[in-house]
């Protein structure tokens, strides 16, 4: 548990990985990057402060693009898009609770402290390692890609 804003403890919501609802998730997910040909990789994320991982699918190869899903944060109604994207790496960051990622009491800290945290961690992670700066693209995330940008350049 961590501290947030608000003074409360935020929990993290683990998958129980033997779940049926879980595994019955992870096997639509297949089955939609399936049909549409897809190979994605799955890198969870941490993000200490909140304690729980996210967990990121990635597609393609090449200059990576950051998409930040709104709504409830899952990244599979993007699938579709994906093999449009040729020449892209594309990285869609499965939101806290979206996408197969640990879910958390989101009461306990704020929107916009949420996605410039998220962002953050992730763009320190992404400028790591084989990836370079992505270029953020965003539904409702462009909110957070906004904040994310004027206190972190």
């Amino acid at each position: 548990m961590s501290s947030t804003r608000t003074g409360r403890r935020s929990r993290p919501v683990p998958l129980d990985q033997d779940d049926p609802r879980v595994i019955a998730a992870q096997q639509a997910e297949r089955r939609l990057y399936d049909h549409y040909g897809l190979e994605p990789a799955h890198h969870p994320v941490s993000l200490p402060r909140l304690g729980l991982r996210v967990r990121p699918t990635e597609v393609g190869s090449g200059p990576p693009v950051l998409v930040v899903p709104g709504n409830t944060g899952d990244g599979f109604p993007f699938a579709p898009l994906l093999p449009h994207l040729p020449g892209r790496r594309v990285i869609v960051l499965n939101r806290p609770g979206g996408g197969l990622s640990e879910g958390m009491d989101h009461t306990t800290i704020g929107f916009r402290d949420l996605a410039c945290y998220t962002l953050s961690t992730w763009t320190a992670w992404a400028s790591t390692g084989s990836l370079s700066s992505p270029t953020p693209w965003a539904a409702t995330g462009a909110s957070g890609s906004h904040w994310t940008g004027r206190i972190r350049p």
